[in-house]
């Protein structure tokens, strides 16, 4: 019977130090206990920094993580701009634009003959 009484009160003790506790700590009492209400504006700006610290760690790891994806969007796009070169420099031949103006049923063909050049003589006042 001891026993069990005891466990019992034992059992009340813990919930009794444990809603102690936690009402302490909601309070704000264990602050003036353990007299840290001095150092409280050297708490405040540390742990401020601290956040601030780990915004800005998160801010840094963003932004490189967009530049590797806007590395990885740039080499994709100058393959695709070689590509587009390469089919505008095969379209601009001569033979190319003649076959193309052929199969289009245009008689137009390249000149026989280099062109001119028109010397203008500019007057000047």
């Amino acid at each position: 019977m001891k026993d069990k009484e005891e466990k019992k009160e034992d059992k009340q003790k813990k919930k009794g130090f444990f809603r102690s506790l936690y009402v302490t700590l909601l309070s704000g009492d264990w602050i003036i206990r353990l007299k840290l209400h001095r150092a409280m504006p050297h708490i405040i700006v540390t742990f401020s920094l601290c956040l601030l610290s780990m915004y800005l760690s998160f801010k840094v790891e963003e932004s490189l993580l967009t530049l590797r994806n806007n590395e990885k969007e740039l080499e994709t796009l100058k393959i695709r701009k070689a590509q587009y070169e390469s089919d505008l420099t095969s379209i601009y031949r001569i033979s190319t634009v003649e076959k193309l103006l052929k199969d289009m049923g245009s008689d137009l063909k390249a000149p026989e003959e280099p062109c001119t050049v028109i010397d203008s003589v500019i007057e000047q006042d």
